[in-house]
C-alpha cells in the first residue's frame, strides 16, 4: 500500500506538538484552572515557528546529549522525530489487523538526568499506539505478531534539523 507522505507529515507533526502541549498543561500548568486546549488543526509553518519559540522560551522540558564535538550537551528539548514507516504501519498496516481512526501518543519516562544547576529532569519517551474512535487501543497483535506500539522517537535535538 501507497503511502501518502504528506498525510505522515501533517499527523506526526499534530501528533507531537499535541503530545508537548498536552505534558506541559499536565505537569507544569496543574494549578491553573483556566488554560484552554484547541482541538487540532492544520496551521501554516509561521504559525508552528511562533508556537515553537512561545515554547523555548519556556524551557519546559530539557534533553541531554553528546554534540558532535564530543561536548556533552543539555538544552531546551524541541520535540521527537519518528520514523515515517513506523507510523505508517500504524496507521496503514496494524498488526492487530485494525487499521486505527486515530493514533494515541503517550508519555514514558526512562529515568532522570542533572543539568548544569543539578535540577532532575525526566528521560522522556513518546509512545505511538493506535487507537479506535471509541477509544479502544489496538495493544494486541493477531497470529502472533507483535502489535504496532512504537518507542522509538528520538529526542530533537540531537535527531532534527532545527
Amino acid at each position: 500500500m501507497k503511502l501518502n507522505r504528506n498525510f505522515v507529515q501533517i499527523s506526526t507533526t499534530a501528533l507531537i506538538t499535541s503530545a508537548a502541549f498536552i505534558f506541559y498543561i499536565k505537569f507544569f500548568q496543574a494549578e491553573h484552572s483556566g488554560i484552554a486546549v484547541a482541538l487540532s488543526e492544520p496551521i501554516s509553518w509561521s504559525d508552528a515557528q511562533k508556537l515553537m519559540a512561545d515554547y523555548s522560551r519556556s524551557e519546559i522540558m530539557k534533553t541531554k546529549y553528546t554534540a558532535s564535538n564530543g561536548q556533552v550537551t543539555v538544552s531546551v528539548l524541541k520535540g521527537f522525530v519518528f520514523d515515517a514507516p513506523d507510523l505508517s504501519e500504524i496507521i496503514l498496516s496494524n498488526h492487530n489487523g485494525i487499521n486505527p481512526e486515530k493514533v494515541l501518543i503517550l508519555f514514558g519516562q526512562d529515568g532522570t538526568f542533572d543539568d548544569e544547576t543539578g535540577k532532575q529532569w525526566p528521560i522522556m519517551h513518546l509512545i505511538a499506539v493506535g487507537m479506535r474512535a471509541d477509544g479502544t487501543i489496538l495493544k494486541d497483535g493477531i497470529g502472533g505478531q507483535v502489535p504496532s506500539i512504537y518507542d522509538k522517537a528520538e529526542p530533537c535535538p540531537p535527531k532534527c534539523p532545527l
